[in-house]
């Protein structure tokens, strides 16, 4: 069933004329109410995991949660390391005319003794392919792993 959704989907994407599909694109680039940053992020996921913005039973059930992520195993949690735990958050857009509006991660690093770090990685308007996005931000995650004290 999944799949026969996931292919009339992508049939009725295709079915719009490309006029309409640039004009939505840059719409959907130009609008702020789907927007963050990075740092306003990390200092979301931190106020979250500090137990800051809801109560305890439910920031337990939202970072488990994203410690249960399996899409995009090629992003940050690729980066991760024997010990240490990853709730994160993946975010894709779709690719039109080769540019795809994002690809992102963002993930509570949690170390092995102790000690919790935020990560947030955004890109955006890139003509990376999704792999090589992947990779950069694993290599990120290990980098910011290997530096943690």
């Amino acid at each position: 069933m999944r799949a026969a959704s996931f292919k009339l989907l992508q049939r009725t994407i295709q079915a719009v004329p490309p006029a309409i599909r640039d004009a939505a694109a840059t719409r959907y680039q130009n609008d702020i109410r789907d927007t963050a940053t990075p740092l306003g992020m990390a200092q979301l996921l931190r106020a979250l995991n500090g137990g800051k913005l809801l109560s305890a039973a439910s920031t337990g059930y939202i970072v488990e949660t994203m410690k249960q992520t399996t899409t995009f195993p090629d992003r940050l949690k690729a980066g991760t390391t024997h010990g240490w735990t990853i709730a994160h958050k993946t975010g894709t857009s779709d690719t039109w005319k080769g540019i795809t509006i994002a690809i992102n991660d963002i993930a509570l690093l949690q170390a092995p003794h102790s000690g919790t770090v935020s990560l947030v990685v955004f890109t955006g308007d890139t003509k990376a392919a999704e792999k090589e996005a992947g990779a950069l931000m694993a290599h990120l995650a290990s980098s910011t792993i290997a530096r943690y004290r």
